[in-house]
């Protein structure tokens, strides 16, 4: 049941990627020096209820507000550390915190201006309005959330006016409905912005190391996973578990495709065999395309049977006559040159340069050809 009303607060329709949901709820970290700043401003209000009172409650409120900082910072603590585990436990917690502090904010400042003093009742107003307004702008992330904690401290606020004292105070029981809703509506938007700035990030992290037109991580990417590979490999090179071997492919017909059906249909040629090979290999393999009609594919953990294996199916999969639509086809086939660190390399240009140099002898020979390097 908990975790039912946990997503259903910090989900919003229509439902995001699960990627920008899990960014929205991170927002909730990063919100210590709203936390701090907001305990002042009530502490500051709950003391000078004091003076004018002379009465206990606004003690009482000063040590739950001070409870619930320490509480809350602590939670924020948690959740910055288990930040890449991400425990929906922390964060509904911290949800939770977030809720009944709102709930004593507003019942403290109704407390305030049923007191029917003036300055006091500003200074009420003036903590209900801001505590509003932060809650539209931060909490916009999770807007259903936001909503909740806008009626927590609204609503008893509301009771307040109806019941102060203060002449015509019964007027403003009109106006915080009006103000509160605007509330809405600015969070809302504000969530818009939240899932468009997300989105966008996640985007271009995306094409940083991922082609664009097949998806497939890209020369980046490569580079950056044959150096942790040859970095575990240089803590023990007799180790055959660290071994791995790279084949280096190039596409052979692919600029008649080009050149007699357009770029276009090119396009599709490489998302098939993109695909193809993807389809072809192992689950712990890793395929790239680096750029024009090449592709990498980096095999860790292998055997000479898997990589033998491995080669003819990559060279069947792409040698499949692929349907271009309109009742046309292209024919294409893979010459791979192929390297084996430790054996060639055991380093990331050295292994590329190794596997390149294959892959000439093999374009050299014919077409649909693989060698390994020597």
């Amino acid at each position: 049941m908990s975790n039912l009303l946990f997503e259903w607060f910090t989900t919003a329709s229509p439902r995001q990627s699960r990627a920008v949901e899990q960014r929205l709820i991170e927002t909730m970290l990063l919100r210590r020096a709203a936390l701090f700043f907001g305990s002042i401003s009530i502490v500051a209000l709950a003391t000078y209820a004091r003076s004018v009172t002379q009465s206990n409650w606004p003690f009482v409120w000063i040590i739950i507000e001070l409870v619930l900082l320490v509480i809350r910072q602590h939670l924020l603590t948690l959740g910055e550390e288990a930040k890449s585990e991400t425990d929906p436990r922390i964060f509904s917690y911290l949800m939770l915190a977030g809720g009944l502090w709102s709930l004593v904010a507003g019942v403290g400042c109704a407390f305030c201006v049923v007191t029917g003093n003036f300055t006091l009742s500003m200074m009420a107003a003036m903590n209900v309005a801001g505590i509003q307004g932060v809650i539209a702008s931060r909490n916009a992330a999770i807007p259903r959330y936001a909503v909740l904690v806008l009626i927590l401290v609204g609503l008893p606020f509301l009771v307040g006016l109806y019941l102060s004292p203060i002449p015509d105070a019964g007027y403003l029981c009109l106006l915080l409905p009006v103000w509160t809703a605007g509330m809405c509506f600015v969070l809302y938007q504000n969530y818009q912005l939240n899932v468009r700035a997300i989105q966008t990030e996640i985007l271009n992290q995306f094409l940083a190391t991922n082609d664009a037109l097949t998806g497939l991580p890209n020369r980046m990417a490569l580079d950056g996973k044959l150096e942790a590979l040859c970095s575990q490999l240089s803590l023990d090179e007799t180790d055959e578990k660290r071994w791995f071997s790279l084949l280096y492919i190039d596409l052979d017909g692919f600029k008649a495709v080009n050149d007699n059906c357009g770029h276009a249909a090119g396009d599709i040629v490489l998302q098939k065999v993109g695909a193809a090979i993807t389809g072809a290999v192992r689950a712990k393999d890793t395929v790239f395309r680096i750029g024009g009609d090449e592709f990498v594919v980096l095999l860790p953990d292998r055997s000479d049977q898997d990589y033998v294996e491995l080669v003819e199916r990559i060279q069947e999969a792409v040698a499949y006559s692929f349907d271009l639509g309109h009742g046309r086809f292209a024919q294409v086939s893979a010459s791979i040159g192929s390297a084996q660190a430790p054996q060639h390399g055991t380093s990331p240009e050295a292994i590329l340069l190794a596997a390149d140099k294959a892959l000439y002898a093999a374009k050299n020979e014919g077409e649909g050809l693989h060698r390994m390097s020597s």
